[in-house]
């Protein structure tokens, strides 16, 4: 019986001091949008979007724009990706949308993505030098890549659904150089 009793609290024990080594080996997926809710209105430059948690290593969490495009087929733009630090994380200057897209929808979402996915993201480039399009000095033009569904590699954290902002149409960019002259 002495035998027993021992043997299962030894057991206890070793479940209690083990939990939370074992449990630290989860990856975290609790990451969320903190700043807006389903429903917000948000204008078309959000200057600031972050919430908390955090993905596993050796991923990153990018913000993702989603909307319908005119043929109904839902469409994905990667924004950018986000800073975290301590079971936090943020992304500045986060366009919604292109001019005239007043009350329109948007989904927020931040989606981790794993680190070959990242890389493909970061050097994604559009080359327009073969066409007769009349290019922006660089980092003036607002092309954007879109996919019809989110590439492999790539899980969504958390997501709210918004409507953008009657009144306010300037892009991130827009907006900055409109401050920089007043400045």
């Amino acid at each position: 019986m002495k035998v027993g009793f021992w043997v299962a609290l030894t057991a206890i024990v070793g479940v209690i001091v083990a939990a939370p080594v074992l449990l630290s080996w989860l990856p975290d997926d609790d990451v969320i949008i903190s700043t807006h809710k389903d429903g917000a209105q948000v204008p078309r430059c959000i200057p600031f979007l972050s919430g908390t948690g955090k993905v596993p290593v050796g991923h990153q969490l990018w913000v993702v724009i989603g909307f319908g495009d005119e043929d109904g087929e839902d469409r994905y733009i990667f924004s950018r990706p986000a800073r975290m630090r301590n079971g936090t994380w943020s992304a500045s200057k986060v366009n919604v949308g292109g001019q005239a897209q007043a009350l329109s929808p948007y989904t927020l979402a931040a989606v981790d993505v794993d680190q070959a996915t990242d890389a493909m993201l970061r050097s994604t480039l559009v080359d327009l030098s073969d066409t007769n399009v009349v290019a922006e000095e660089p980092f003036k033009d607002l092309w954007r890549l879109s996919w019809t569904g989110l590439p492999s590699g790539i899980r969504v954290m958390d997501e709210v659904e918004v409507t953008r902002k009657p009144g306010d149409d300037l892009s991130c960019t827009e907006t900055a150089e409109r401050a920089n002259k007043k400045g």
